[in-house]
């Protein structure tokens, strides 16, 4: 989603409640929805960058917005709301989510320095949730205060 021209990132396996997530911040703090399915990650001169991509599963939802990114949440399932700021651990929650050709040593060792680039740059969080408005606005205090 982009919100305060910044872009916040959901990632976790299908149907953590990524499009969840993206709907409740978008109902509750007016954020837009920049796509549906897969977030094109790019790094520029300032930093890393969250854009649209022309993939965007069954939510037909796509453009060619772009914006910072504030941060990253790897979504869990959870009857109570919490958050905590991974370190380590981040970089095979994210890779995991990333489309790697495996059997190009340089490109896997490309994609793999990129990451931990985007992980030291950008903060990385786990948020174990309720598919709710409070979830929302932890993850959201968290990020921008």
């Amino acid at each position: 989603v982009k919100i305060n021209d910044q872009a916040v990132l959901f990632s976790g396996p299908s149907g953590i409640g990524k499009s969840t997530q993206a709907r409740l911040w978008e109902e509750h703090l007016g954020a837009q929805v920049v796509n549906g399915d897969r977030c094109v990650i790019r790094r520029t001169e300032e930093g890393f960058v969250g854009a649209g991509s022309p993939w965007c599963g069954t939510s037909k939802i796509y453009s060619k917005e772009q914006a910072p990114i504030k941060g990253i949440f790897i979504l869990k399932q959870s009857p109570t709301n919490s958050i905590r700021r991974l370190k380590g651990e981040a970089f095979i929650a994210l890779y995991s989510q990333c489309i790697v050709n495996t059997w190009n040593k340089e490109f896997t060792d490309h994609m793999s320095a990129l990451l931990i680039e985007l992980i030291s740059s950008c903060p990385v969080y786990e948020l174990s949730c309720c598919p709710d408005t409070s979830a929302v606005e932890l993850a959201y205090r968290t990020i921008f205060k």
